[in-house]
């Protein structure tokens, strides 16, 4: 996604850039709906539904919000800035990864409306009364009077704490050369800004606090604790299977034990009946609000009439059913999130219809990725394993999105504005329900410390215990590698192999940063103490076949090895015996088992660091640390299986690259295992 709108002309432009000859006409377009003299500048467009996330403000810059606050010459300059970070983000921005690109639409407004809010401050500061009248003057007015101790004092009072980094990036924009010529100056030769990138380094910007090495991750960093995640999954589980089983439908996910009572649903078998009448009544209720509002009127008179009678039918009251029907909306986001990974961003572009079943067999859910993508890519071309209770909670979703007419599954809970229009939650409100769900839920106050009763609910719930989209994708991709599927299949579920390739970096590099993935793999390394014996002779037996690029490094030492015991006069068996008994950590990799040496030697005697460091990028089959047993062939074969299939299917076309690439790599490991291919 980039703020890059306008395609360049040619060497021609370019040159107009650099010679400062450049005509800035007040009608050059700065997005499809906006142009330079616009008093705002609009990045939203339907034609490009991966804006269609974000708040339409967030996608917009309010150029005449700030007319009397900034001078019309110093509002100029922040303009003329902003149009060559829109258009030219090489020449005026220091290097970054996508820098070729600018930044995105709602960075770029974000970082614009930031820097406003700042000058607007600083001109406030630098304003003095004077006279026995006290005049305000103020004696900054053009872009040369601000001085770097202007921009010091301001920041004391700024409130936008969190975009200081942003914000001194910008200011560093200024001093670029190339916008000399376009920025107004006290005096011929002089200069437009009074400040240097130096200057702006030995200032204390506020930014977001750095942990150091070491210390351990921030809570949102943080995977779930298991017993968090225990309770999370338990509760929502019975949440939204009790809904569905007493409103007369039938779930996916097998109904477990624990079902056998709930604390809502078990005192109302009755809950379909229910249920009707409440969406009937909940439509004549939205029905009057929207009236209201075509009338003008900011409220309506709310009839008790129908809400009595509600409650003289059933025994419980309108606001209880809303309130049960809204936790249920709740459960059924969370394990949506938690059993997918999805992005914030990813969940909010889901609508009605998105699950469907490919023709390899697979429910999937048929989405978008925003993140690294471009702008104008196309959507609902990405897609992930739909799970049994996934498939539950999209069915309560889509009911729900019925019912309140949005067609964002991830609206805010159960009401419309019809003068919004269709519009996803906010990713803050949505992380706010999460842990509102938890706060409601805790009974016994577990994670809640002592519960109390506040309008905000998400504050009751304790730091370490707070729910966030990011944090369910940590505690996800940890499970999945716990359940040994591998690095590879974890990247490509996460979404990682997509980003990976845009931001050329490794795709496992990505993913172990996610959950603590490379910490937990050699921390739960598997000791040769407590392996498991079936390991040991699918590994070391003389005679079990190993593959990978250290294959045969590692059987020619084998052999040694056993030549000779055997010698001094041991057993085979007693050999594999004394082996399960020493200290040789073997960490399983998914897909094979990594040595852990530190260093590759190569054909020519020079020794390499293995990609491993740092974050392991792991490949067993292209890592001389790696040896891959016959205990793995059904992992390989699965994953040669999958690959073929994807490979072959219509509707995955777009990762069809990356899934030859898992087939080759998978078909090499299998032939290297003496395992015949045209039998799967």
């Amino acid at each position: 996604m980039s703020t890059k709108q306008i395609s360049l002309t040619g060497w021609d432009e370019w040159q107009q850039v650099a010679d400062g000859t450049l005509h800035i006409n007040t009608n050059i377009p700065i997005s499809s709906r906006s142009h330079f003299e616009d008093d705002v500048w609009d990045f939203n467009d339907s034609d490009k539904p991966r804006t269609l996330c974000f708040a339409p403000k967030a996608l917009q810059v309010n150029w005449l919000r700030y007319h009397e606050a900034i001078p019309a010459s110093l509002l100029r300059s922040i303009r003329t800035v902003s149009f060559f970070i829109v258009k030219y983000p090489l020449v005026v921005t220091s290097a970054r990864k996508t820098s070729t690109k600018g930044l995105a639409p709602s960075s770029f407004c974000q970082a614009i409306n930031a820097l406003l809010s700042f000058i607007a401050e600083l001109c406030v500061q630098t304003t003095v009364c004077v006279g026995t009248d006290r005049v305000p003057v103020r004696y900054v007015e053009q872009l040369s009077d601000i001085t770097i101790a202007d921009i010091k004092k301001a920041l004391d009072s700024w409130s936008c704490i969190s975009l200081g980094g942003r914000l001194q990036k910008i200011l560093g924009a200024f001093t670029s050369p190339v916008l000399k010529p376009y920025l107004p100056v006290d005096q011929p030769g002089g200069e437009p800004v009074g400040w240097s990138v130096k200057d702006l380094e030995q200032l204390d910007f506020p930014k977001r606090k750095q942990r150091p090495a070491g210390e351990g991750l921030g809570y949102r960093d943080k995977p779930l604790s298991d017993a968090l995640l225990r309770f999370m999954v338990t509760k929502a589980t019975q949440d939204l299977l009790w809904f569905l089983v007493t409103t007369g439908q039938k779930p996916q996910t097998p109904l477990p034990d624990s079902m056998a009572t709930h604390p809502f649903f078990g005192q109302y078998p009755n809950f379909k009946d229910i249920y009707d009448a409440f969406l009937t009544l909940y439509q004549v209720r939205t029905e009057a609000v929207a009236a209201g509002r075509r009338n003008g009127l900011k409220q309506y008179a709310r009839s008790k009439k129908d809400v009595n009678a509600f409650k003289a039918r059933f025994n419980i009251s309108y606001a209880d059913v809303r309130r049960i029907i809204e936790r249920v909306h709740r459960a059924a986001k969370y394990l949506l999130l938690q059993f997918t990974g999805l992005r914030y961003s990813e969940a909010a572009m889901l609508r009605a219809g998105c699950l469907q079943k490919a023709p390899s067999g697979e429910y999937v859910i048929r989405g978008t990725v925003i993140k690294g993508a471009a702008i104008n890519a196309l959507t609902n071309a990405d897609y992930w394993i739909a799970a049994p209770i996934v498939r539950d909670a999209l069915l309560f979703l889509e009911q729900a999105a019925h019912a309140t007419q949005n067609e964002y599954l991830f609206a805010a809970d159960l009401y419309t504005l019809e003068d919004r229009g269709d519009v996803a939650i906010v990713g803050t409100d949505l992380n706010k329900q999460l842990s509102e769900y938890l706060f409601d839920v805790d009974d016994d106050g577990v994670f809640c410390g002592t519960k109390r009763l506040t309008k905000w609910r998400f504050n009751g719930i304790l730091p370490e215990h707070r729910i966030a989209t990011h944090r369910l994708r940590h505690t996800l991709a940890l499970h999945m590698s716990r359940a040994g599927l591998g690095i590879p299949y974890i990247s490509l579920h996460l979404k990682h192999v997509y980003q990976a390739y845009r931001s050329f970096q490794s795709a496992q590099d990505v993913t172990l940063g996610y959950g603590g993935i490379g910490a937990d793999i050699f921390h739960n390394a598997v000791g040769i103490r407590q392996a498991n014996r079936e390991i040991v002779h699918a590994v070391y037996h003389p005679q079990a076949p190993i593959a990978g690029p250290g294959a045969e490094a590692f059987k020619q030492k084998r052999a040694y090895y056993f030549t000779g015991m055997l010698a001094a006069g041991w057993q085979e068996e007693d050999i594999l015996e004394h082996l399960t008994t020493q200290n040789l950590p073997l960490a399983d990799v998914g897909l094979g088992y990594c040595q852990g040496r530190k260093e590759i030697e190569q054909e020519d005697g020079s020794k390499q660091l293995p990609p491993c460091l740092g974050q392991l990028k792991c490949n067993p089959n292209q890592c001389k640390n790696a040896v891959i047993p016959a205990s793995k062939i059904p992992f390989w074969q699965h994953v040669y299986r999958v690959s073929r299939k994807r490979a072959n299917d219509p509707l995955l076309a777009h990762i069809r690259e990356e899934s030859l690439h898992f087939m080759r790599e998978s078909q090499q490991v299998l032939e290297g295992l003496g395992v015949d291919l045209g039998e799967l």
